[in-house]
């Protein structure tokens, strides 16, 4: 057994398989053990990260302390007046950042602070009219900050208020909210399959026609460049992920599920399109994730091996202006957070493969999950499917299976296990008369 396992590694060296190494690369340390922390992309380009707390054993440290991150570098700025976790964040008109309620180490505080960016510090405003632990705050492109909890409050810039707003159609916790294309604002989930919009015209909540396929809360969603809404992960130990579609308000599952579990999880979109979710695998803390979502198959894929063992919980994901996503602290186990932040580089995922004549320019080719324990799926959008033939060879060149392609439709999806074939490096080789393309499959 050892030896295949060098035998591997070699075979990985001479054939240049993607690593999870080129996909994530660390920005260094963010100085404390932090989690539970808030992060806001500033106009300048850099990132403002505050707030948190250390994730070890009683007694817990609680932080009112703040960072920039430059781009490669992190540093420090002026302390906020409050220590906070569970606290929301959201960009101003004027490029300042407020911060909104939160724990701070005694109890949930209803006090909010404005970090202004050109000098460096921190000054309060106006407090919130209840306690908002737990709480999303998004800017809503009309002069105001809507803010929700078990209820709704709205932030006027201009006169530095705050006022309770329209009630949620359902009462939520533990929800995901995102804003539209058309400036109107998500809310799905929260121990609930339902999901509604905030009009901020109308300042009025609308319970969304359609209803998730299943109930969700500690899930993510994200907006994806057609302007439909990926919905993913949460509690339960759920695997499943949807797309909205805000034209008829509908709800339609992936055509595949995750293959961890996300709790408390983050996502980002990628400049080509996909969506990267990072972190928890649920409440044992057992393995820890990246995987990719491709908006032109509705699937997802595995971008490299190992998949990355950080931040299980809590960390931030930031998208920046340079197409990376930056992901800071997070708490990958009950022995404290991370003290590390990483950048995840969407030019250096697998790129899709192809056979002129075959797969071609506007072709995919996906292989996930990749490592697998022997069991896998293969898509492939073919351009010609004409005496197409799949095949998988191990080291010593015997086919181990093999699929003549001759389908009606470009789109050639198939389930394949070889787990009785053991462990080691195989060859998935796509024949046809104009070429042969080669994709390295690792069962482990």
């Amino acid at each position: 057994m050892k030896k295949q396992y060098y035998l591997i590694i070699v075979f990985i060296a001479l054939f240049g398989y993607s690593t999870l190494a080129q996909f994530i690369t660390s920005t260094g340390s963010i100085g404390v053990q932090r989690k539970s922390q808030e992060a806001q992309l500033l106009n300048n380009g850099n990132v403002l990260m505050c707030g948190g707390e250390d994730g070890g054993f009683l007694p817990t440290t609680y932080y009112s302390s703040a960072k920039i991150f430059t781009g490669s570098s992190w540093s420090s700025t002026s302390f906020m007046g409050q220590k906070r976790i569970y606290f929301s964040m959201a960009l101003l008109d004027d490029g300042n950042v407020i911060a909104i309620g939160g724990w701070n180490g005694t109890e949930n505080t209803r006090t909010s602070e404005i970090y202004d960016v050109a000098a460096g510090t921190w000054s309060y405003t106006d407090s919130t009219v209840g306690e908002s632990n737990y709480s999303v705050a998004l800017n809503t492109g009309t002069g105001k900050i809507l803010m929700c909890h078990y209820y709704c409050e709205l932030y006027d810039q201009t006169s530095n208020t705050w006022a309770a707003a329209d009630t949620m159609v359902q009462q939520r916790q533990n929800f995901a909210m995102v804003t539209l294309s058309d400036g109107r604002i998500l809310v799905t989930g929260g121990n609930t399959n339902t999901a509604e919009i905030f009009d901020p015209v109308t300042e009025t909540w609308t319970l969304a026609t359609g209803t998730m396929t299943e109930t969700r809360a500690n899930h993510s969603s994200v907006l994806l460049d057609d302007g439909k809404v990926l919905i993913a992960g949460g509690g339960n130990g759920t695997l499943t992920s949807e797309v909205f579609d805000p034209s008829d308000e509908s709800f339609t599952a992936s055509n595949n599920d995750m293959v961890r579990d996300h709790y408390r999880c983050e996502m980002g979109t990628l400049p080509n399109g996909e969506a990267v979710i990072y972190g928890a695998a649920g409440f044992g803390f057992s393995s820890y994730n990246a995987e990719v979502y491709d908006p032109a198959i509705n699937k997802w894929y595995n971008p490299s091996s190992g998949s990355g063992q950080y931040g299980a919980e809590h960390y931030t994901m930031t998208e920046l202006q340079n197409g990376k996503l930056l992901v800071a602290g997070g708490s990958p186990s009950i022995n404290g957070a991370n003290t590390s932040a990483v950048l995840i580089n969407g030019t250096n995922l697998p790129a899709p493969t192809g056979i002129d004549n075959i797969v071609g320019d506007g072709g995919l080719m996906r292989v996930f999950p990749n490592p697998s324990g022997g069991e896998f799926d293969i898509d492939m959008t073919l351009v010609n499917t004409d005496n197409v033939q799949l095949v998988i060879e191990n080291m010593l060149g015997q086919v181990v299976f093999a699929d003549k392609i001759s389908s009606a439709t470009p789109f050639y999806t198939r389930h394949v296990d070889i787990s009785d074939a053991g462990k080691g490096l195989y060859i998935l080789k796509i024949r046809s008369e104009s070429g042969e393309l080669t994709e390295k499959i690792i069962v482990d």
